[in-house]
């Protein structure tokens, strides 16, 4: 490239504003070659443009809602990196603020359209001698509780799942991991003992307890009732 290319396309970068595809099309060169002039010149990369309240979070929410980088960068004036890094940031701003909030996890992985496991990551590099830590797939991640209590919460206690995800501020994929680690066994493989089955039919004979109270009584469905009652002889008292 000569010198006389780059001093043009200085010029239309800084006198004239044109957009960096503008400048990309009209010399055949492409985004990391304007940035690589721009550099070598100390010149200062240009904000967005004034006039159009263009910030961070704008630009933020305009990705999350389907704009891709190379049409913000075209609409903009901002080279692909540096909307990158803006973005970027801006996520994990983001993220902070919401957990700050007490958000769960989940809802913020949600809104930011990234996993659970990148929100953690983000919480420990924000705060990490403050937080306790697991291990999950090689990353490690922060949280703000204590296994011991959620895994009280899921045996004894025997919360409702949903009700430990919103008190904890937490996701399906740490529970699943807090389990996994302390060996505790998953409701879902725990067969119901022959003393509680024994309970459930029993209070349906002869206490007419409803299937309702049975099912919020011993932590299972409705269904699950019903096929301890079919199993022990007691489903054609339901019809």
């Amino acid at each position: 490239m000569t010198k006389t290319i780059e001093a043009q396309i200085i010029e239309d970068y800084t006198v004239n504003n044109l957009k960096l595809s503008e400048i990309q099309a009209n010399y055949h060169v492409s985004s990391k070659t304007i940035s690589r002039i721009i550099k070598e010149n100390n010149i200062e990369p240009r904000q967005p443009r004034q006039g159009k309240n263009i910030t961070a979070s704008f630009l933020y929410n305009s990705f999350l809602n389907g704009n891709s980088i190379e049409n913000l960068s075209s609409c903009y004036g901002l080279s692909k990196k540096d909307l990158k890094r803006i973005i970027s940031k801006e996520r994990k701003k983001q993220i902070l603020s919401q957990h700050s909030k007490n958000i769960p996890v989940t809802e913020i992985a949600t809104r930011n359209k990234v996993s659970e496991t990148y929100i953690y990551q983000v919480l420990n590099q924000a705060n990490p001698k403050s937080q306790s830590s697991i291990q999950k797939d090689g990353v490690l991640a922060s949280y703000n509780f204590n296994p011991d209590e959620i895994i009280h919460d899921y045996v004894c206690s025997a919360m409702k799942v949903v009700d430990i995800y919103k008190k904890h501020n937490i996701g399906s994929s740490i529970l699943r991991r807090i389990l996994s680690d302390s060996s505790t066994p998953s409701r879902r493989k725990n067969k119901t003992s022959a003393q509680i089955e024994k309970n459930i039919v029993f209070s349906f004979l002869n206490n007419n307890v409803p299937l309702k109270t049975l099912a919020k009584d011993n932590n299972l469905s409705i269904p699950t009732i019903r096929n301890i009652l079919r199993k022990h002889g007691a489903y054609k008292s339901l019809k």
